[in-house]
């Protein structure tokens, strides 16, 4: 998450004599606004073409609390990113400077990044020469041509100064945020069903009216938990559609979802509370992973497809539900295909040597869903 450095004032001189106020009279201070794990990293949201469009990262402060105005004064901004992609030492991706600008006295400016970085602002305060960009043109070029910061670590650094921009002195200390960057190219459903364009044949049938739907991302559980500038801590949003007589796959998720719900974690069991599943019925649903960044945004997962058939023992079917969730985690749903018969009299799940009740079935497989458990191999008798 962001690590904003507390502020420290530059010590001043005092006398016995009426001295004017120096550049300790200054306070230069940063708020970030973006999260500190972003997970919606698009290289545009960082304005690196100085154009001033796109959500503020943060805002800038400087107070004048003297009655002497500062001329000559400038500041200096670094972006950096250090991530396994482009090498093993942190890259600064820009680092530029305002202009001299004037900072009159007992005045208080406050600007949003997106001013700040407009190189063609009215503002006296505005990214305006540039010192530095990244030395390595081939990852510069790699980088710009993905559109994307690589996963790892964003550091962005304003610091307050006097001079010019190849010869100025620091006024005060450096402002830093920093924020984890995930790139998300993972949203894998898991179960129930599977993915199929033929709604009419073919589409997987489950037994229990409150499945537990399950999938795989490199959107992590509870990533946004420590995030202070989230609003909303959910990682993930289920939509679950019903089909109608004659419905194309289309049609189907292009209706109203009978039920969405979002979460934390990578699985969601359907609620007790939610509209009932119908015996006979096809069911569509997909996943949303909820990306946070300088802008919000959310990718999607593939649909998947399953038909409801009731059976005569709910509890059997809870206890089957949990054995396929966890054997479909480690790449094993071909083995759970190959055992599947008539279970209808009886289904029992031992682990240590005791019978596993439905509940207790259900809570193995949070366990190898949420990672505290792996399969390593499967082996039938």
């Amino acid at each position: 998450m962001f690590l904003p450095k507390k502020m420290k004032k530059v010590a001043g001189i005092v006398s016995l004599m009426a001295l004017p106020f120096t550049a300790s009279a200054l306070d230069f201070s940063l708020i970030p606004i973006m999260p500190g794990t972003i997970t919606n990293v698009q290289l545009s949201h960082y304005d690196i073409g100085g154009t001033g469009t796109g959500a503020p990262m943060f805002k800038l402060i400087i107070d004048n609390a003297g009655d002497t105005a500062h001329t000559g004064m400038i500041v200096v901004y670094t972006i950096e990113v250090a991530s396994s992609a482009l090498s093993s030492k942190p890259e600064v991706v820009y680092k530029g400077a305002t202009d001299p600008f004037t900072i009159a006295a007992g005045a208080r400016y406050e600007v949003l990044s997106n001013d700040f970085l407009n190189e063609n602002s009215t503002n006296p305060i505005h990214q305006k020469n540039r010192i530095q960009k990244m030395e390595n043109k081939a990852l510069e070029e790699k980088v710009l041509a993905a559109g994307k910061v690589p996963t790892g670590d964003l550091k962005v650094t304003l610091y307050l100064a006097k001079g010019t921009t190849f010869s100025h002195t620091m006024v005060g200390s450096e402002e830093v945020v920093e924020a984890e960057i995930v790139n998300v190219s993972q949203l894998d459903l898991i179960t129930p069903g599977m993915s199929t364009d033929n709604l009419n044949e073919g589409v997987d049938e489950i037994q229990t009216p409150s499945p537990r739907f399950s999938w795989i991302s490199d959107l992590r559980a509870n990533m946004y938990d420590e995030c202070t500038r989230c609003y909303d801590k959910n990682v993930f949003e289920l939509e679950l559609y019903e089909r109608k007589a004659g419905q194309s796959k289309n049609e189907v998720l292009a209706s109203p979802a009978i039920f969405i719900q979002k979460t934390t974690v990578p699985y969601l069991d359907y609620p007790e509370s939610a509209k009932k599943l119908v015996p006979g019925t096809t069911y569509l649903w997909r996943v949303k992973g909820l990306l946070k960044g300088i802008i919000d945004a959310t990718v999607e997962s593939e649909s998947y497809a399953f038909k409801y058939a009731q059976t005569v023992n709910p509890a059997v079917a809870a206890t089957l539900q949990g054995v396929e969730s966890i054997l479909a985690i480690g790449d094993f749903g071909a083995t759970f295909e190959g055992l599947k018969g008539d279970f209808s009299a009886g289904a029992v799940v031992r682990y240590g040597g005791k019978d596993l009740s439905p509940q207790e079935v259900k809570d193995l497989a949070t366990k190898f869903t949420n990672g505290t458990y792996k399969v390593i191999n499967v082996r039938v008798e």
